[in-house]
């Protein structure tokens, strides 16, 4: 009985120092804001919602769109064609770069490139001095403002990438892939006034194809780099990647008890 009894205690001492980290990740989570994939992005259910401000052919067969089971797929057929939905900036408003460093993660998977096309899609993040717009193909990603290429499969598997801005007025941006602590590739930007977050096929031009957007989480109130959180011995590490939204309305109540959205405190990978 008693060693039944010790046993019982260390699991439970176990159970609990896990949840403690689980805890402290959850409370240095730094993203303010996130797009889950729950809804379309212009969907009023969507918090905060997104404009879906370009839609080459809205009705079909085009270009599509689709929320599945917390994932966003997003098609556009050829690369004159386009879809994007954008995040205005500004003072009051939920993308409000002011100097103190800005953190943008979306974690997809690119299905395919349309014929001819070397993207599939793109990425936009502007901070009303400097902007980003970032191609995704299946095999790189490119900012279109010059600086080189991220020569990496992107249409493998689901992966994360995080890009951080530390002087919003001059750049430069890093990009962190799947969690490590070293960026993958950094990246100058162009001048401008663009202040905005955009995704989906944003030209004209370059990109068509089809990407699969599992979130897009996103804060301005610091450059956060992944943090390296090695296992000590005897011990065994996991990773959970938790985003904490923030202060719930009525609405994300309503959401929650009609059974509709998935649990937005914690998202395990």
């Amino acid at each position: 009985m008693k060693l039944k009894s010790a046993k019982g205690m260390l699991a439970l001492a176990a159970a609990t120092a896990a949840f403690l980290v689980l805890r402290a990740h959850a409370q240095t989570s730094p993203f303010t804001f996130g797009y889950e994939g729950n809804y379309l992005p212009q969907n009023p259910l969507t918090v905060p919602q997104w404009a879906k401000v370009l839609d080459s052919d809205e009705t079909g067969p085009n270009t599509s769109e689709s929320a599945t089971n917390g994932v966003l797929t997003v098609y556009t057929a050829n690369k004159s064609d386009y879809l994007e939905y954008r995040m205005d900036g500004g003072a009051g408003m939920n993308w409000n770069p002011t100097g103190a460093g800005s953190t943008v993660e979306v974690r997809l998977k690119t299905d395919f490139n349309a014929a001819s096309a070397s993207w599939a899609g793109n990425l936009v993040i502007g901070t009303g001095s400097r902007a980003w717009t970032f191609g995704i193909g299946t095999n790189y990603i490119s900012n279109y403002g010059g600086g080189g290429d991220l020569v990496m499969a992107t249409n493998d598997k689901f992966h994360t990438y995080r890009f951080t801005i530390g002087n919003e007025t001059g750049g430069p941006l890093a990009l962190y892939v799947d969690g490590a602590s070293t960026p993958a590739k950094v990246w100058s930007g162009t001048a401008g006034t663009t202040n905005r977050l955009g995704f989906g096929d944003t030209t004209t031009s370059s990109e068509g194809g089809q990407i699969q957007w599992d979130y897009l989480r996103w804060t301005n109130n610091g450059r956060f780099a992944p943090e390296a959180v090695p296992a000590k011995s005897g011990e065994v590490a996991f990773c959970c990647r938790i985003y904490c939204p923030p202060q719930p309305t009525s609405r994300d109540f309503a959401r929650t008890a009609s059974g509709a959205n998935r649990p937005l405190f914690v998202q395990r990978r």
